[in-house]
C-alpha cells in the first residue's frame, strides 16, 4: 500500500495534463493537505495566470503568474486567505476606479458570491490591461484566470486610427473610389456616387453596381476582373462609359 509520501515524490515526475487529471479524480482517502499539494504543484507549471477560491471564498492556489501580473504581495499565497483580501488591496490602488474601498470591496466580493460565469477588464497602475475570467467550479468556488491584453487592445486601437484616417483620407479625395467584392460594393466615396448622380448610402444599398455600367461596356468590365482573377495580365488603367442615375 503506497503512503502519502510516496504519492507526493511522484508528483515530481507527472505532466501538466496528468495533475490535473489526477486533481479532478481524486478520491476520498486523499486529505486536504495532499490535495492542497497536488494543486499546488498543477498550478506551478501552468504558463497562464490562474487562481482557484473555493466556495467560502477562500484562497486555494495561484500560477506563479498571477502574483506577478497583478501585483500581490508573496504573503497573499497564502491557503485559505479570504477573496476580499485581495480585492480590498487592488481597490486601494484604484484599480476599480474611485470610490470607498470598503464599499468596492463588499460589491466586488458579494458578485464573486453568486458563482456565475463573469468576465471583465481591470487597469492596472501602470496602464497594464488585464482581462479577468471567473469560472464557477461545481459544488461552489470558482477559478480565476488573467490574460494581459495590453498589447492587443493598443494594436487593434492603433488599426482603427489608421483606418480612421485612410478613410477621412479617401473620403476627401477628389477621385472617385469604388471598392467591390463580385461587383457588390463594399466601400465608396462621396465623389465616386456623385458622379453617378447618387450619395454614397444609396451605392451601398445596391447589390451590383454593374447597372451603373453602359451595357455595351459591361462584358469587357467583367471579362477583365475574372482574367485578373486568373492571374492573366489585363490593363492597370481602362476608361468605360457609366450610367447617371438622371
Amino acid at each position: 500500500m503506497s503512503t502519502r509520501s510516496d504519492r507526493r515524490s511522484r508528483l515530481q515526475k507527472k505532466t501538466k495534463a496528468q495533475l490535473i487529471d489526477e486533481l479532478y479524480g481524486l478520491k476520498g482517502d486523499v486529505d486536504e493537505s495532499e490535495t492542497a499539494t497536488l494543486l499546488k504543484k498543477a498550478l506551478e507549471i501552468v504558463d497562464q495566470g490562474i487562481s482557484v477560491f473555493d466556495a467560502d471564498l477562500r484562497f486555494v492556489g495561484w500560477s506563479l503568474r498571477v502574483p506577478e501580473m497583478l501585483g500581490f504581495p508573496a504573503e497573499f499565497g497564502q491557503w485559505h486567505r479570504p477573496y476580499a483580501d485581495f480585492v480590498r488591496h487592488s481597490a486601494a490602488r484604484g484599480e476599480f476606479g474611485p470610490g470607498d474601498v470598503e464599499e468596492l470591496t463588499r460589491e466586488r466580493v458579494e458578485k464573486a458570491r453568486k458563482f456565475k460565469l463573469q468576465k471583465f477588464r481591470r487597469t492596472r497602475p501602470d496602464g497594464r490591461v488585464i482581462e479577468v475570467v471567473h469560472t464557477p467550479l461545481p459544488g461552489g468556488g470558482f477559478t480565476a484566470s488573467y490574460s494581459d491584453v495590453t498589447v492587443p487592445l493598443r494594436t487593434a486601437d492603433a488599426l482603427r486610427q489608421s483606418e480612421d484616417r485612410f478613410r477621412e483620407m479617401i473620403e476627401g479625395s477628389i477621385a472617385g473610389i469604388l471598392v467591390h467584392r463580385g461587383h457588390m460594393p463594399l466601400f465608396v466615396n462621396r465623389e465616386w456616387a456623385h458622379i453617378h448622380g447618387f450619395e454614397a448610402e444609396e451605392i451601398m444599398a445596391m447589390p451590383s453596381f454593374l447597372p451603373l455600367i453602359a451595357a455595351h461596356e459591361r462584358d469587357r468590365l467583367v471579362t477583365y476582373r475574372e482574367a485578373r482573377l486568373r492571374g492573366e495580365a489585363v490593363p492597370e488603367r481602362y476608361e468605360y462609359q457609366a450610367v447617371r442615375k438622371d
